[in-house]
């Protein structure tokens, strides 16, 4: 202990200037790269939360679908009585058309709950489960014209995860830059007192070092940064073709169900309706037969769902239009023989 030497110093290193703008850069960059995330979150929980209000007014559609046929199939059993009261027809054919009323009417007891279902898994997203609210009195819409491919093709560059490649590309760029920097050496520095016991004594003690070998420490680094570079643009392009993908399958989905939602309006429904109507005045009259009136109504029934469901389909691959190119689209007014 009489010998002991005690040294209190400071020490630092004084950093390269391309150093520290490298590594300041680099932590602008990833924060900056947040805003494309944060947006392409928003955009999923739009598109989520759309989904599920279509999802709301579809059941809430199903189940005026389902009323109308109760009310319809409750027409049939009235006629079916009197006929078979009157003795004009069996009394099987009445019991069958209640039995096919009661079907019915679970089916209206089974879209009341799914519309009250729908209705809580929406309020849950507005972050609200035991909100109560109405669903409007509307018609789900069949989508306007929307532009064609080529229009759409060109929106897509405003996908959020196409932008967010060019954060990435600056990210991995400042990162490459760091890398770099890293090769350069740093000056070490260090000044202190040290006592010396055995002298009873003071000294100033002072060093500068300088490390060797920071360029070969530092290649690995360059080259795994280099190649992360170089792989953002393949990425990119991977992406997109995934995007051009699925906006190809929507817009597909879009123009199908449109289609076929024309040719139920315009075709199907109005045959189906005027057959309807020509069977049950045959069978008030006595010249047609149970089934075939009932066989009507089930048909027209199918219909006017087959042609909610392709409204619904419309709307959905709109839905990912809208996603995929950040535009909106406007729809159109209900139009005679929309799904209401």
């Amino acid at each position: 202990l009489r010998g002991a030497e005690v040294t209190v110093s400071l020490a630092s290193v004084i950093e390269q200037e391309e150093k520290r703008i490298a590594r300041m850069a680099l932590v602008d960059e990833r924060i900056g790269s947040l805003d494309s995330k944060i947006a392409i979150q928003r955009l999923d929980i739009h598109a989520e939360t759309a989904r599920h209000y279509l999802t709301a007014l579809a059941a809430k559609s199903e189940l005026a679908i389902a009323q109308r046929a109760f009310s319809q199939t409750e027409a049939l059993v009235e006629a079916t009585k009197q006929r078979s009261d009157s003795g004009a027809s069996p009394r099987s054919s009445y019991l069958a058309a209640k039995a096919a009323a009661a079907r019915v009417e679970g089916e209206v007891v089974r879209w009341e709950q799914l519309v009250s279902a729908a209705k809580r898994r929406l309020a849950t997203l507005w972050g609200d489960p035991l909100a109560q609210f109405t669903l409007p009195e509307m018609a789900l819409r069949m989508p306007a014209e929307s532009p064609d491919y080529p229009q759409l093709r060109t929106l897509l560059v405003r996908n959020p995860e196409l932008a967010q490649f060019a954060n990435r590309q600056r990210v991995q760029e400042a990162q490459l830059r760091l890398a770099q920097s890293e090769r350069l050496n740093d000056l070490q520095w260090a000044l202190g007192i040290r006592r010396l016991q055995a002298e009873d004594d003071w000294g100033l003690v002072g060093s500068l070092s300088l490390p060797l070998g920071s360029r070969s420490r530092a290649l690995p680094k360059v080259r795994l940064a280099e190649a992360a570079v170089a792989s953002v643009p393949a990425e990119r392009k991977s992406t997109l073709r995934t995007l051009e993908a699925t906006l190809i399958e929507a817009w597909g989905e879009l123009n199908a169900a449109k289609a076929e939602f024309a040719h139920t309006r315009d075709r199907l429904l109005p045959a189906l309706t005027l057959a309807t109507e020509s069977a049950q005045r045959h069978y008030r009259a006595g010249a047609a037969a149970y089934v075939d009136w009932q066989r009507l109504q089930l048909e027209q029934v199918a219909a006017e769902r087959e042609q909610l469901r392709a409204v619904l389909r419309a709307q959905r691959a709109l839905l990912e239009i809208q996603r995929l190119t950040g535009e909106s689209f406007a729809v159109t007014k209900p139009t005679d023989g929309a799904a209401q």
